[in-house]
């Protein structure tokens, strides 16, 4: 099984750095599970 962790998300500028990667991380890794 394939979990995306994030640990930590703080603030706006947290939330938006997150946003950014996310996209290409759901790509690359194919996640079964993303936690946040």
């Amino acid at each position: 099984m394939r979990v995306l962790f994030f640990g930590d998300i703080v603030a706006r500028a947290g939330r938006q750095a997150v946003a950014q990667v996310l996209p290409d991380w759901q790509k690359k890794y194919s996640p079964q599970l993303i936690i946040g």
